[in-house]
């Protein structure tokens, strides 16, 4: 058996399997995102891209892709239906709205429960029959 250290692939100041260095690194990845700073950014700008052009593609066009991806009448059902009632619009996709922040569900119980106490409160106030216990 060898030494590990003795594997071309383990030596030191080697930084990835597949790159010697950290700038054939960056390098790479640069080549990769094509000027996005993130993976995700990356696809979300080619799935943007992917679905303006089926949105300019008219029905017609749509079931010839459908053809050529899946074979003739083959796959797409309910898609291939659409398209043949005209349902499809073919307008451009408009540009996503950034998302809102998701709300825990810690956050969402801590909202009842104040909602819950200010009702609460609300009733107090007006001398409702909720006054807590032991009250007549």
């Amino acid at each position: 058996m060898g030494n590990p250290t003795d594997s071309p692939l383990k030596t030191k100041g080697n930084f990835s399997r597949k790159h010697e260095t950290a700038a054939q690194h960056q390098e790479s990845r640069d080549r990769y995102l094509g000027g996005y700073n993130s993976p995700r950014e990356c696809r979300q700008a080619r799935s943007t891209e992917r679905a303006n052009e089926r949105a300019a593609r008219t029905p017609a066009e749509q079931i010839v892709m459908l053809d050529v991806r899946n074979g003739v009448g083959v796959g797409a059902v309910r898609e291939r239906a659409r398209l043949l009632e005209n349902k499809v619009a073919t307008v451009p996709v408009p540009e996503s709205k950034p998302a809102e922040p998701k709300t825990s569900e810690r956050d969402k119980r801590l909202d009842r429960a104040i909602l819950a106490d200010q009702a609460h409160a609300e009733a107090m106030f007006r001398g409702g029959a909720n006054r807590g216990p032991g009250s007549r």
